[in-house]
């Protein structure tokens, strides 16, 4: 579960660094859009408005790796604080989510 949370503070220091945002702290990055299909990559896939609205949403990086939204809600739940503000950061912020 560490190195999860490891690539979930990585993905979200990427996406400040992206639009020029120094800290982690800085307003919300407004950078990860959505999947154009559930294989790409770079991006954010959500089950509920994509495909059939069935299934786990999820990030994936550049390298085709996938972080489910779920999993990260139960790390965030257990107390992993960096997984907590990924997720504020970036779900509310999604570009073509709507």
């Amino acid at each position: 579960m560490k190195s999860i949370r490891r690539a979930l503070v990585s993905v979200a220091l990427a996406s400040l660094a992206l639009v020029g945002c120094a800290s982690p702290t800085a307003a919300p990055s407004h950078s990860i859009t959505a999947c154009a299909e559930e294989d790409s990559t770079n991006c954010f896939w959500d089950a509920s408005k994509r495909g059939n609205g069935e299934g786990r949403s999820f990030f994936v990086n550049v390298d085709g790796k996938r972080y489910y939204v779920d999993d990260m809600r139960a790390e965030c739940e257990a107390g992993a604080r960096e997984v907590c503000d990924s997720l504020s950061l970036n779900l509310p912020h999604m570009k073509g989510n709507s």
